[in-house]
């Protein structure tokens, strides 16, 4: 198992990636675009569970809605990527919003959660879905004023918008990765 970079040049270790080098170039990359972040999965690790527990949500995904209905907070152990707050504290946040689907009880706690791990994105700039497919009419909006770079971890949500709007840039998740 050799590690290579991007190159092709073998590296020995993920200090010698250069992480940070990486994140900055996709900063600079993302200059001059309104960039709209998803949030469930992108700006949080996808695991709304303690970490002793193995399970992904607190319930069945299909009783998410019950769940919350009873003053249940899933954002309760829902962790930030570091990743993410490292690039969204370097970017205007005059040019920085979130566009996630959710459920009304979950809108309130995202909304929460929002703040205390990224004060950079304005409270003005969350906007809300009904579906994932939903999010291509805000997208489009936005487009009508900026360039839009949108960043989600769904390649289905990806693809949807790029089969229908080539305007705007798209990212996945995994390009944060090394």
């Amino acid at each position: 198992g050799r590690l290579l970079d991007t190159d092709g040049v073998e590296v020995y270790s993920l200090k010698e990636l250069d992480l940070k080098s990486r994140l900055d170039s996709i900063i600079e990359m993302m200059q001059g675009y309104y960039v709209v972040f998803d949030i469930d999965g992108t700006l949080c690790r996808f695991k709304y569970t303690s970490k002793d527990s193995d399970s992904l949500l607190p319930c069945k995904d299909k009783d998410l809605n019950s769940y919350l209905s009873y003053d249940n907070n899933m954002y309760k152990y829902a962790e930030p990527i570091l990743t993410m707050q490292y690039i969204v504290s370097k970017l205007d946040p005059d040019m920085l919003g979130t566009l996630s689907t959710a459920v009304p009880m979950a809108v309130l706690l995202k909304r929460g959660w929002l703040p205390n791990y990224y004060p950079n994105i304005k409270k003005s700039n969350y906007m809300w879905s009904d579906s994932d497919f939903d999010k291509l009419q805000y997208l489009q909006e936005l487009s009508k004023k900026y360039k839009v770079l949108f960043v989600d971890d769904s390649y289905k949500t990806l693809l949807y918008v790029e089969e229908r709007d080539k305007s705007i840039k798209l990212m996945h998740t995994s390009e944060f990765l090394l």
